[in-house]
């Protein structure tokens, strides 16, 4: 029998507890995404096999489709943008989810029979609008070009068709 590792996201809760959620806390996803995530992981543990399921938010890198990756795009554009402040996660590294799943991997004998759920975020919270910030920061220092303007919103005034929840860190 082998081991599967599944991975979830912060989006299954409904982010309206105002603190840091823990693997066991109540579930209520508020958008699409995060009921399919749900369903993934209620599969998982239905199918009796051996799992690890890591539940992370706000996963970035220099690779694929991201926040990061948006705002040094928009910051190549535009000198003022709007960004949400009323959203609260935990950014977290790619190269430190890999990092993870490495040690993991390394620490695992095969004759466990392991099923566990675990959170594996960034440990500190922010909003969107605080990561932006520090995002602008980091490539100024690097030379980027960055906006001169950066505007708080709150989420009802962002055009977006999904509902994100106001609250996920994940403890």
């Amino acid at each position: 029998e082998i081991l599967l590792m599944h991975f979830s996201t912060d989006y299954i809760f409904e982010g309206s507890e105002g603190t840091p959620y823990i693997e066991n806390s109540s579930q209520n996803p508020i958008n699409f995404y995060g009921i399919t995530k749900q369903r993934g992981e209620m599969a998982l543990k239905e199918s009796g096999c051996k799992y690890i399921l890591i539940r992370t938010s706000w996963v970035f890198s220099e690779y694929g489709k991201n926040f990061l990756k948006t705002m040094l795009s928009i910051a190549q554009k535009r000198d003022e943008i709007s960004v949400v402040n009323d959203e609260i996660g935990a950014p977290t590294n790619a190269h430190d989810i890999a990092f993870m799943i490495i040690n993991i991997i390394d620490s695992i004998d095969a004759s466990d029979h392991i099923k566990e759920t675990f959170h594996f975020a960034g440990d500190r919270p922010c909003s969107w609008y605080e990561f932006a910030m520090k995002i602008f920061y980091y490539a100024n220092e690097a030379g980027f070009k960055t906006p001169k303007k950066i505007i708080q919103i709150k989420s009802s005034e962002f055009n977006s068709r999904a509902k994100r929840p106001k609250f996920s860190f994940l403890n």
